[in-house]
């Protein structure tokens, strides 16, 4: 994935290891917004996920330096990670 990410852009890499390290599904990630956002957890509300619950993810060190760019754009994510997945 490091290899991957390397192509990508900063945002493009914010959101493949946000999904890595949360688990959370596109969706859920490109509706996150700045205030779902805690000091050590991220809240997924209901109405952004699959199932219809909302989900509480811890947030690693690792994810904590990403928190700045977690709120996500689809179309421009989706571009981005194909062509860093194409020059790796």
């Amino acid at each position: 994935m490091r290899k991957i990410s390397a192509f990508c852009t900063p945002i493009a890499q914010a959101a493949i290891w946000a999904a890595l390290l949360t688990g959370a599904r596109r969706g859920e990630l490109f509706q996150i917004q700045r205030e779902h956002i805690g000091k050590d957890s991220t809240t997924f509300p209901a109405s952004n996920t699959k199932t219809l619950r909302m989900r509480v993810v811890p947030i690693i060190p690792a994810l904590a330096a990403m928190a700045e760019v977690f709120s996500i754009e689809y179309d421009f994510v989706r571009c981005a990670s194909r062509r860093g997945a194409a020059r790796a």
